[in-house]
């Protein structure tokens, strides 16, 4: 897979495998680190690298098992906090020293991860846009919310081995109506539907390492975040309920929630709206 979009694509080994990003290489510039959800790869960032390629350093990782970035044997390494030491790393060869600030943008299961960054320790990480996603330790309190527990269906069926691979294969086009009515929809140049369904397969593991990963999800105690979090969250998602502040309060001290109408693939279906609120997010003081 090559560049895109007048990105191009950056791999490096990280911590044994394969690891890929799409990059602007405009290395004067702040950084801009979208990190994609699952069912998606980084060209769903597509509008906002138009947006703002302009004025940063823009870096779309692919996640693990997607794209050019390797799928390991140890679904581990598909975990939240083996993405956080990719993310941290890819951070530190575009910047080495450090020295440039860096918006995080993360939709969907991205969200997850841009969550890792803003409760990680690392000054060089300015803002975090959450879209339509929530923190481990907020999703796992929704989970004794019926109506929460209903829009999460997806997370314990995808515990199935086998069932849900062979089920994204055979029904792949029902797949793609049921998507598109929730406003995804690929670019023109996304990659071959091979290409999806592998990914897609692939990706499934987040969410099987997550589970796994709840008992230290329990046990962290690190108080809230400082890192200023703006949380955009749609009225009509289908996966999730949107949030209210009180939640953020043992997450995030510096939170502000947006809900607004639209469905879970909100930075497609409304781009210009979108990018209006991060670059606004952004230009805070």
């Amino acid at each position: 897979m090559s560049g895109w979009g007048g990105l191009e694509l950056r791999t490096a080994d990280l911590r044994g495998l394969r690891t890929a990003w799409l990059d602007n290489g405009k290395r004067d510039r702040p950084v801009a680190l979208f990190l994609h959800g699952y069912l998606d790869t980084p060209r769903a960032w597509s509008e906002q690298v138009a947006a703002f390629c302009g004025g940063y350093q823009v870096l779309l990782p692919f996640g693990r098992g997607v794209g050019e970035s390797q799928p390991p044997r140890d679904t581990r390494r598909y975990g939240a906090y083996s993405t956080l030491l990719d993310h941290l790393e890819i951070l530190r060869l575009n910047d080495p020293d450090g020295s440039r600030p860096v918006h995080v943008v993360g939709h969907d299961v991205g969200g997850v991860h841009a969550w890792m960054l803003a409760a990680h320790p690392n000054p060089r990480v300015k803002t975090v846009t959450i879209l339509n996603s929530a923190h481990p330790k907020q999703y796992l309190r929704r989970m004794l919310w019926p109506r929460q527990l209903l829009k999460s269906w997806y997370v314990g069926a995808f515990q199935v081995p086998y069932v849900c691979e062979a089920l994204l294969w055979i029904f792949h086009d029902e797949l793609m109506r049921a998507l598109s009515s929730e406003g995804w929809r690929p670019p023109a140049d996304e990659p071959r539907i091979k290409d999806f369904q592998e990914a897609a397969v692939n990706a499934m593991n987040q969410y099987r390492q997550f589970v796994r990963d709840i008992p230290h999800f329990l046990r962290e105690n690190a108080g809230p975040t400082a890192t200023p979090v703006l949380a955009i969250s749609s009225e009509d998602d289908r996966y999730l309920v949107p949030p209210s502040t009180l939640e953020f309060a043992d997450i995030a001290s510096r939170v502000t929630v947006r809900v607004i109408k639209g469905k879970h693939w909100i930075h497609r279906e409304q781009p210009e709206r979108i990018n209006r609120l991060i670059a606004d997010f952004w230009s805070q003081p």
